[in-house]
C-alpha cells in the first residue's frame, strides 16, 4: 500500500511539487493542496481545510517562512520572529494530531538583487533573515522531534543557477530538478525509517 504523502508550504512547494510526485512514484500517494500556504499564519487557519482533504497522513513535509521574513515595507521583516516560531509551534500541535511524520523544510535562498529592488507590490528578502528564520525554526521544531529538511545549502551555492533572474525567489527548472530530488530523497529515507 503506498505511503500518504502531504506536501505543505508556499510557492516553492508549488513549483516543486508535480516534480516531487514524479521523482516518489508509484509507491507513495502524493497531496498538495492547489493553495498557495503563504505564511505561517495563512497555513494555520487553512489546515482547517487541508488536514480534511488528505486525512490521515504518513508522512507531512511542510515549509513556512519566505513569506514571514520578507520585508514588504520599510519596517522589517512580514512577520516577527516570535510570532513566527508560535505559528510554527501551533501548526505542529495541528499536524501532530494526525499521528504523521512530520519533515520540516526550511526556507530557500534568494537572489541578491531581490536584496535592493524596490518594485510596488514586491516584497524584498535578505538571505540574513532568511538565514536567522531557519536556524530559530529549525533549533525550535527539532527539539519537538521534527525532522529537519535543510534545503537552503542545497540551492545557496546555486542560487544564479538554481533561482530564476525575473523575480529572483522562485527556482529555475534546474533548482525545481535539485529541491524535489532533496524532497523526494529525504522523504524516501523517511519512509524507509518508518
Amino acid at each position: 500500500m503506498p505511503k500518504k504523502i502531504m506536501l505543505l508550504g508556499d510557492s516553492i512547494r508549488l513549483y516543486t511539487e508535480e516534480a516531487t510526485r514524479a521523482k516518489l512514484g508509484a509507491d507513495f500517494e502524493v497531496y498538495g493542496p492547489r493553495d498557495n500556504g503563504r505564511f505561517a499564519a495563512y497555513t494555520f487557519n487553512a489546515l482547517r481545510a487541508y488536514l480534511v482533504e488528505c486525512p490521515d497522513p504518513d508522512i507531512i513535509h511542510w515549509n513556512n517562512g519566505l513569506w514571514d521574513c520578507a520585508t514588504p515595507y520599510d519596517d522589517g521583516v512580514m512577520t516577527p520572529l516570535d510570532v513566527y516560531l508560535d505559528y510554527l509551534d501551533r501548526i505542529h500541535r495541528m499536524l501532530a494530531k494526525t499521528g504523521a511524520t512530520i519533515i520540516f523544510a526550511t526556507s530557500t535562498p534568494t537572489r541578491p538583487e531581490k536584496e535592493t529592488i524596490s518594485v510596488p507590490r514586491s516584497m524584498r528578502h535578505f538571505n540574513t533573515d532568511i538565514e536567522r528564520f531557519n536556524r530559530a525554526a529549525a533549533e525550535m521544531l527539532s527539539a519537538k522531534g521534527v525532522l529537519i529538511n535543510d534545503l537552503y545549502p542545497v540551492v545557496y551555492p546555486h542560487l544564479y543557477e538554481y533561482i530564476n533572474g525575473e523575480d529572483f525567489i522562485h527556482p529555475t527548472e534546474a533548482g525545481v530538478d535539485a529541491i524535489s530530488t532533496a524532497v523526494a530523497d529525504f522523504i524516501r529515507k523517511t519512509a524507509d525509517n518508518m
